[in-house]
């Protein structure tokens, strides 16, 4: 093990993870903070709330990018990637060339690991801005639900059987192209972070015995 500290400030999520304070009835809002406080009992006795279990993959995506940065930035030492054994052609003894080698893996994870968060992917949908402009404009013409393209027939059949009718962009030639264009690059990125997932855990199990400092 060898190498230097860094100091790095902790990100991630915070011990109390409040929400809701803006908003609502005075009721609700206290009932979020004692909520919220019993949170933050449970993630200091348990390293985890009840909340955090409702979103589990959100929760690691949120959490452990902040603690390989800050493994990175942080720690005392790296571990000897390319073999310890005398006579290995690959064995170095160099200290920085260990540690160098040890943060570009860790800058892999760090990276795969906010490519396979939608929220933090660095590849966006170009079609995005005028999708929802235009998701817009069909709202305020044809309902959220397209119920204004209904036929009377379609109308009838829903009061008859409670149920809501709905109709949708892609059903209107002015719509069509840009729906169809947005959701083909919607299931291109989606492809993506599935790549970048299965990548970050390859690399996971591989180094799963060296995150440690």
């Amino acid at each position: 093990m060898c190498g230097k500290k860094k100091k790095s400030k902790m990100t991630g999520l915070s011990i109390v993870g409040f929400t809701g304070w803006k908003g609502g009835t005075p009721l609700k809002t206290l009932e979020i903070f004692f909520e919220s406080c019993l949170c933050a009992y449970e993630r200091v006795r348990y390293g985890f709330c009840f909340r955090d279990t409702w979103d589990i993959d959100t929760w690691f995506m949120k959490v452990m990018p902040g603690m390989l940065t800050y493994l990175r930035d942080n720690r005392d030492g790296s571990p000897d990637l390319a073999g310890k054994e005398d006579g290995d052609p690959n064995r170095t003894d160099d200290e920085a060339d260990i540690h160098e080698t040890w943060t570009k893996e860790l800058n892999k994870l760090i990276f795969l690991l906010n490519e396979m968060n939608e929220n933090t992917c660095r590849r966006k949908n170009p079609y995005q801005e005028d999708y929802d402009r235009c998701k817009s404009e069909f709202s305020e013409k044809y309902g959220s639900c397209g119920e204004k393209l209904c036929t009377e027939e379609e109308l009838e059949k829903g009061r008859k059987e409670g149920t809501q009718i709905c109709h949708f962009m892609s059903e209107l030639p002015e719509y069509k192209n840009i729906f169809n264009a947005y959701w083909k690059e919607e299931d291109a990125l989606f492809q993506y972070r599935e790549k970048c997932k299965d990548g970050f855990f390859r690399l996971f199990s591989k180094y799963f015995h060296n995150l440690w400092d």
